[in-house]
C-alpha cells in the first residue's frame, strides 16, 4: 500500500475555515470570561468534540450531578469509632474533639457507665443514641448513629450488649461489645443475634495472640460462625502491650487502625472504615418513536449540560465577612486564651476577659453598621439590598409552607424523607385514580353528530409567532420533572428554536406528544399546620417546560375555535379576555338588587366543587367537547395531552416512585382553565328556575320567590324552588363526576322584611347533611351581606388611587428667586431671639452678611429646581405650654414648634409663587376668608349675618351648625393632600417641593432645656410655617361645595353652616323639613371628614336655631349612623370672636 497526498482519508477533516470560525470564538471567550470561566469552557469543548456519540458523552457528564445533602445520603463509607472511654461522663468532651475531626458517622463507646440520656441527646444532638446498661457502675455501651442513617435497635437483653440494624447501600448489623471477665453471659449467647452481614465492635478483653485457652474459645465460636478478627496493627491498652479492642466481622470490608494522639482514658480509641460498592448510574435509551427520542435526547443534554457548568462545593457553616484588622484580634485574643488555659495565670485571665469585652463591642458595632447600611439602601436596586430582601422576607411571612413531617393513617409521624415522599405518593396515586362509572354513559357512548368543521386542521405554527410566545412567557428558575427551567429560554441559540418548531407542528399535525411532556413534579405545601396529613397538603406541578410553550401555542388555536362556536356562555367570566371579576361582581349584585325591589325573597346559594380542576373525566371531557362541535384535530390532541400522563412526589430533594394521574387538568398550564370553563359551558342552563354567575369554578345562584303573592306563601314556594335547584345541581355533579364540597356550600337570604324562614335543604335526597345558612359570604373576595351593604367592599381612595389629570401647565416651574427679592424678604421678617433645632435665631440675620445671602440664594433656587430639600430644614424643636393647669397630661399641653430659620425663609419665598398659582387659577372659594389677603374677618361676619337676615325675611326656621375639626391643622394627610392638589391643577414641580417639604419631618421635646430622643412627624401642617394656612385652605377648598343644601362660610378651619327649611309650607312641616336636610348635611359632613381623615370634634360641635316662631322644635341629630353622640343646641354661640344669639340682636 502506497500513500498519496491524493488519497481519501478515513475520516472527514475539519474545514480550514469551520476551524478558524472555532479558534476566533475561542479568542472571543477568553477575552470575555474569567480564567476559571474559560478552562471550564474549553473543557466542555473538548468533552463536547472527542467523544463518539451522544450517549457516550451523556455518561461522562453524568458523573457531575451532585447528590443532595438534603435527601438521604448516599454513604460509599461508613467511617466508625470503637473508643474505651472509661467512664462517659468523664471524657465526652474528648469524644466530642474526635466526631470534629473525624466525621464519624457511627461511634461505639465502651465502659460508660451510668448516663443521663436527655444530656447526651442535647450534646450528641446529629446523632441517635443507643443504650444499654452494664452490669455494674462502670459498665455500659452507648452506639451513636449519625441522623440521616436509617438504623433500628434489636432488643438485646444481655448487659454490655447493644445491637442495631443499619441500613444503607448495604444492610448489615452493628453489635456493641464489652466482655470483661466477670461477664455473665457466654459468647455463644450472642449468636442470636447474629446476621448474614455483621460486625462485632468491642473490648473483648482477650489478645488473640498473646492470650492462649481463652483466645482459643472465643477463635473457635468466631470459626463456628464465619466471623473474621480484624485486629489493629499495634497495641490498644495503654496498660499492656496487648491488643484487646478489635471487631469482628462477618462478609464485609474493613480498614482498621488506632488512634496514635493524646487520650485520657487507659485505652486507644481505634477508628475503621467500611467500604461499599458505588453503584453504576443506569443510562436508558428511549426507542419508543423517532419524536421521543429526539426530545428526550435535548432535555438530556440541556440538563447534563446545565450540571456540567455548574460547580458544588460543600458550605458546613456560614460565617459572615469580619474586617480582616477585627479576624486578627479575636485570633489573637483566642491565642492568648489558650496560654491562660495552660499557665493558669490571673493577671492574663483578667486581660482576656477585658479583650473579650472589647471583641464583643467592636462586634456589636460591625453588625449595627451593616444593618444600618443594608437599611439604608434596601429599596434601591444594589445586590445588597436583593439580599437584604431575600434575608428578611423568612422573618416578615407570618407562617412558612414548608412540611416538616408527614401522618400516616395510623397517626404516626414519619420525619424520614423517602417514607414521606412514598406515603405522599400513595395519597396522590389514589387521589388521582380514574373513578368507576357506569355506562353507557349521555357523554361518552351517544351516537356522534356531524357538523361542518369535521376536516379543520390545526393552524401550523410560525417561527415569529413561537418567539414572540417564548419572550413573552415569564422565565421562572423553578426547575421540571427533567431538571430544565424555562429561565435557559434567554439563553438557548435560534437554531434550537427552530429544531422545536418542527415538533410543535408534528405534534399538532399528527396529535403525538413526546412522553415526556407528560411527566410531571409535584412539591408539597403545608395548607397549615408543618406536621399533617397528606390529604392537608397543597400539590405544585412543575411541568415540562417546553409543553408550557406548546400548550399556549395550542391555547390561541382552541380559543378561536370556541370564539368562532360561541361556545363559552355570557355568566362565565372566569380566565377569559375581556371579562372582569368586578364586572362579574356588580352583575351578580344588580340581579340581587333588582330582584329585592320586587320585593322577593331571595336565596343565594354558593356552590363548592371538591377539587374541582383535579376531578376533570378524561373520557366525558372529550365526549361532551366532541357534542359541542370541537373539530377532531383539536379533540385527538387534547386527549393525547390528557392521557397516560405520570408524576413524582419530592419532599427536601428527595423523590418517589413514578405514578399515574388518571384524571385532571394538568395543574399550573395554561390550556387547563380554558379546558375546564368549556367542559363545564352547559352548567348554567342544566340549572333550573335560578339565575347563575360563574367565576371558573365558583358558582352563585340566585333562586328568588314567585311574585304577587303573601310573604309566607313566597317562603314556602322559595324553599321548593331551592330543593329543585338541589336536585339539578346533583345531577349534573353525578353526570360531570364532579363531587360537590357540601360543608363548603353556603346560602345567604336576602329580603326586605324583618326575621329568616328556617328552611331544610338536605342533599343526597334527605342525608344529614345540608345547606349552611350564613348572614355574609366572601365571593369573589368581597364580603356579600344579607342586606347588600356596601360597607363591606374595599375602595380605593378618589384623592390618591384616581387616574391622573392633564392640565395645560404641567410643564410650568418655579420662578427664580433674585437677589433683591430675597433680601426684601430677609428684611421684612421679623427678627426673634427664639432659637430653632439647630440653636439659630433670625435675630442673627442683622449681622449676616451679604455674601452668606448670595450663597444661600443658590441652595433656594436649587432647592426650587430639583425639589429637594436640606434635611436640617425639617428638624423642628417643639416648647410645650400648659393649657390650663400646670400639671397635667401631655394631652393637655399646647405644642409651640420652632421651625429652622432659614427655611422659614425659603417657605415665604415659595408662598409668593403658589400664591400667585391659586390667584391664576381661581382655586380658592369666595366664601373662605382665612389668611387670605383683601379679605378681612368682620367682613366673613357681616356677609355670615345678612345671610341669616335674608332667610329669616321669608319667615322660614334656619339651623346654624358651627362645625369644630379637632385640631385641624394637624391631621393634615400627607398623601391625600398632594393627590387633591394636583386634580386642583397645581403645576408638578409645585407638587413636589411642597412634597419633600412635608415628608421626612422629625421634632424632639424641650423641658427646661432638657431635650427629649428625635421623633418623627407623619402628618399635620408643620405649626409656625407662613405656607402651612394657605395650603390648608387649599386642601379645603372644595368643603363648602361638598355640603349639600346648605350655605357655608369658612375662617380657615372655622366652618358654620346654615341650613334652612322649605319655603311656602306650614311651619311644623318645615321643621320636619329642616330635620332632614340637616341630618343629608351632617351625612355629607361625615363623608368629608372621612375622606380628607379630618375627624369632627362632635363635643364643640354646637347648633342654634332661629326662628321668628315662639319655640324650639327638639331635633335630634345623631352623628355616625345614629351613635350616642349627638348635635348639641345652644341659645348663643361666640362665632369669630361675636356672640350670635338665636335671636340675632345687636
Amino acid at each position: 500500500m502506497t500513500l498519496s497526498p491524493f488519497a481519501v482519508p478515513f475520516f472527514s477533516c475539519t474545514s480550514s475555515y469551520k476551524l478558524s470560525k472555532r479558534n476566533h470564538f475561542l479568542c472571543k471567550a477568553k477575552a470575555s470570561l474569567s480564567p476559571f470561566d474559560f478552562n471550564l469552557f474549553c473543557e466542555i469543548l473538548e468533552e463536547w468534540e472527542t467523544y463518539p456519540n451522544l450517549h457516550s458523552c451523556f455518561s461522562r457528564w453524568q458523573n457531575f450531578v451532585q447528590v443532595s445533602g438534603k435527601s438521604k445520603p448516599k454513604f460509599l463509607s461508613y467511617s466508625i469509632l470503637s473508643f474505651n472511654v472509661r467512664g462517659l461522663d468523664l471524657r465526652w468532651q474528648e469524644v466530642l474533639l474526635l466526631i470534629s475531626s473525624f466525621k464519624f458517622d457511627i461511634l461505639v463507646l465502651i465502659e460508660t457507665g451510668m448516663i443521663d440520656i436527655s444530656f447526651y441527646e442535647k450534646i450528641f444532638s446529629n446523632f441517635k443514641i443507643f443504650f444499654q446498661k452494664g452490669e455494674n457502675k462502670h459498665g455500659g455501651i452507648v452506639v451513636l448513629v449519625r441522623e440521616g442513617i436509617i438504623s433500628s435497635r434489636i432488643r438485646c437483653d444481655l448487659p454490655n450488649v447493644c445491637v442495631v440494624d443499619i441500613k444503607g447501600e448495604e444492610d448489615f448489623r452493628l453489635l456493641g461489645v464489652y466482655a470483661p471477665n466477670s461477664k455473665s453471659w457466654s459468647w455463644d449467647d450472642l449468636s442470636l443475634f447474629l446476621s448474614k452481614k455483621c460486625i462485632i465492635y468491642g473490648d473483648f478483653n482477650v489478645d488473640i495472640m498473646q492470650d492462649g485457652q481463652i483466645a482459643e474459645s472465643l477463635l473457635k465460636w468466631t470459626d463456628n460462625h464465619y466471623l473474621a478478627p480484624v485486629i489493629p496493627s499495634s497495641a490498644t491498652s495503654l496498660r499492656s502491650n496487648r491488643v484487646i479492642d478489635y471487631a469482628l466481622v462477618r462478609d464485609l470490608n474493613i480498614d482498621i487502625q488506632i488512634y496514635n494522639g493524646n487520650t485520657s482514658s487507659d485505652h486507644r480509641p481505634v477508628i475503621s472504615t467500611i467500604p461499599f460498592k458505588a453503584a453504576r448510574q443506569k443510562l436508558e435509551n428511549w426507542n419508543i418513536s423517532s419524536i421521543d427520542s429526539t426530545y428526550n435526547d435535548y432535555i438530556r443534554f440541556l440538563s447534563l449540560l446545565s450540571t456540567r457548568c455548574t460547580t458544588f462545593f460543600s458550605l458546613d457553616k456560614y460565617r459572615s465577612a469580619l474586617p480582616v484588622e477585627l479576624r486578627s484580634f479575636l485570633s489573637y485574643i483566642r491565642a492568648l486564651s489558650f496560654r491562660q488555659i495552660r499557665t493558669k495565670c490571673s493577671i492574663l485571665k483578667k486581660e482576656v476577659l477585658f479583650l473579650k469585652k472589647i471583641a464583643k463591642n467592636e462586634l456589636n458595632h460591625f453588625f449595627f453598621s451593616k444593618l444600618d447600611y443594608l437599611l439604608h439602601i434596601r429599596n434601591s436596586s444594589s445586590p445588597a439590598a436583593i439580599s437584604f430582601w431575600h434575608k428578611s422576607k423568612r422573618c416578615l411571612k407570618p407562617s412558612s409552607s414548608s412540611i416538616h413531617a408527614l401522618i400516616n393513617t395510623s397517626g404516626e409521624i414519619i420525619r424520614d424523607n423517602e417514607q414521606m415522599c412514598e406515603l405522599a405518593a400513595d395519597y396522590y396515586e389514589s387521589f388521582f385514580k380514574s373513578s368507576n362509572i357506569i355506562r353507557p354513559h349521555p357523554y361518552t357512548d351517544s351516537p356522534p353528530v356531524m357538523f361542518d368543521n369535521m376536516d379543520e386542521v390545526i393552524p401550523e405554527v410560525t417561527l415569529d409567532e413561537l418567539m414572540s410566545t417564548v419572550h413573552a412567557k415569564r422565565k421562572t428558575k423553578s426547575l421540571d420533572a427533567h431538571g430544565i427551567a424555562n429561565f435557559m429560554f434567554n439563553f438557548l441559540h435560534f437554531d434550537h428554536w427552530s429544531l422545536l418548531l418542527k415538533l410543535y407542528n408534528y405534534s399538532f399535525q399528527n396529535s403525538i406528544l413526546p412522553s415526556a411532556w407528560k411527566d410531571t413534579r409535584i412539591i408539597l405545601l403545608a395548607k397549615k399546620e408543618h406536621i399533617c396529613p397528606p390529604s392537608l397538603t397543597r400539590p405544585i406541578s412543575l411541568l415540562d417546560s417546553f409543553q408550557k410553550v406548546g400548550e399556549k401555542l395550542f391555547l390561541t388555536r382552541f380559543r378561536n375555535v370556541l370564539f368562532r362556536r360561541g361556545l363559552l356562555p355570557d355568566n362565565q367570566s372566569g380566565f377569559r379576555e375581556n371579562f372582569r371579576l368586578q364586572t362579574r361582581l356588580l352583575l351578580f349584585l344588580e340581579d340581587l338588587r333588582s330582584l329585592m325591589s320586587n320585593s322577593s325573597p331571595i336565596s343565594t346559594i354558593f356552590v363548592d366543587f371538591r377539587t374541582a380542576f383535579d376531578q376533570l373525566w378524561f373520557d366525558c371531557c372529550i365526549g361532551k367537547l366532541r357534542c359541542l362541535g370541537i373539530p377532531p384535530a383539536y379533540l385527538n390532541w387534547i386527549y393525547a395531552w390528557l392521557l397516560d400522563r405520570r408524576s413524582f412526589i419530592e419532599i427536601n430533594e428527595t423523590k418517589s416512585r413514578w405514578f399515574n394521574i388518571d384524571k385532571g387538568c394538568p395543574q399550573g398550564s395554561v390550556l387547563s382553565p380554558t379546558l375546564f370553563i368549556t367542559y363545564n359551558c352547559d352548567l348554567g342552563s342544566s340549572l333550573a328556575s335560578c339565575t347563575s354567575h360563574l367565576f371558573a369554578d365558583d358558582l352563585a345562584v340566585i333562586v328568588a320567590g314567585q311574585l304577587g303573592i303573601k310573604y309566607s306563601y313566597q317562603c314556602l314556594d322559595l324553599e321548593k324552588r331551592i330543593k329543585v335547584f338541589i336536585d339539578h345541581l346533583e345531577y349534573y355533579s353525578y353526570l360531570t363526576d364532579q363531587p360537590i364540597n357540601t360543608n363548603k356550600t353556603q346560602a345567604l337570604f336576602t329580603a326586605r322584611a324583618i326575621g329568616h324562614p328556617k328552611f331544610d335543604i338536605h342533599f343526597n335526597s334527605g342525608s344529614k347533611e345540608k345547606i349552611n345558612w350564613v348572614p355574609e359570604y366572601k365571593y369573589l373576595g368581597y364580603l356579600i351581606s344579607s342586606k347588600l351593604g356596601w360597607d363591606k367592599f374595599l375602595k380605593p381612595h378618589p384623592y390618591t388611587d384616581s387616574p391622573p389629570v392633564m392640565f395645560d401647565n404641567m410643564d410650568e416651574v418655579i420662578p427664580e428667586v433674585t437677589l433683591d427679592e430675597l433680601m426684601s424678604s430677609v428684611h421684612a421678617k421679623r427678627k426673634k431671639k427664639s432659637l430653632d433645632a439647630h440653636g439659630i435665631a433670625n435675630f442673627m440675620f442683622n449681622f449676616l452678611h451679604f455674601d452668606h445671602w448670595s450663597l444661600l440664594l443658590k441652595l433656594y433656587n436649587y432647592s426650587f429646581q430639583n425639589s429637594i430639600l436640606p434635611t436640617a430644614w425639617k428638624d423642628t424643636r417643639i416648647i410645650l405650654l400648659a393649657k390650663k393647669e400646670h400639671v397635667c397630661p401631655p394631652s393637655l399641653t399646647r405644642p409651640i414648634s420652632l421651625l429652622d430659620s432659614f427655611q422659614k425663609v425659603g417657605e415665604k419665598l415659595f408662598l409668593t409663587r403658589f400664591r400667585n398659582v391659586l390667584f391664576r387659577r381661581g382655586l380658592l372659594p369666595d366664601n373662605q376668608s382665612g389668611f387670605r389677603e383683601n379679605f378681612r374677618l368682620q367682613t366673613r361676619l357681616l356677609l355670615f349675618l345678612e345671610d341669616l337676615r335674608s332667610l329669616m325675611s321669608n319667615s322660614s326656621p334656619i339651623c346654624t351648625i358651627f362645625v369644630d375639626f379637632r385640631t385641624a391643622f394637624d391631621q393634615l394627610w400627607f398623601e391625600g393632600c398632594i393627590g387633591k392638589v394636583r386634580r386642583l391643577g397645581i403645576p408638578p414641580a409645585y407638587l413636589n417641593w411642597i412634597y419633600a417639604w412635608l415628608l421626612d419631618r422629625r421634632g424632639f421635646i424641650e423641658i427646661n432645656e432638657t431635650r427629649s430622643r428625635w421623633f418623627n412627624i407623619d402628618k399635620g401642617c408643620p405649626q409656625g410655617s407662613v405656607l402651612s394656612p394657605t395650603l390648608f385652605i387649599t386642601y379645603n377648598c372644595d368643603l363648602g361645595s361638598s355640603l349639600a343644601g346648605c350655605i357655608s362660610h369658612l375662617f380657615a378651619d372655622d366652618l358654620a353652616g346654615i341650613v334652612t327649611g322649605q319655603l311656602g309650607i306650614k311651619y311644623t312641616y318645615q321643621c320636619l323639613d329642616l330635620e332632614k336636610r340637616l341630618k343629608v348635611f351632617i351625612d355629607h359632613l361625615e363623608y368629608y371628614s372621612c375622606l380628607t381623615d379630618q375627624p369632627i370634634n362632635t363635643n364643640k360641635t354646637q347648633a342654634l336655631f332661629t326662628t321668628r316662631a315662639i319655640g324650639h322644635p327638639k331635633f335630634d341629630i345623631h352623628f355616625n349612623s345614629g351613635s350616642k353622640e349627638k348635635i348639641s343646641w345652644v341659645p348663643e354661640y361666640k362665632y369669630l370672636g361675636y356672640l350670635i344669639s338665636s335671636k340675632l340682636g345687636w
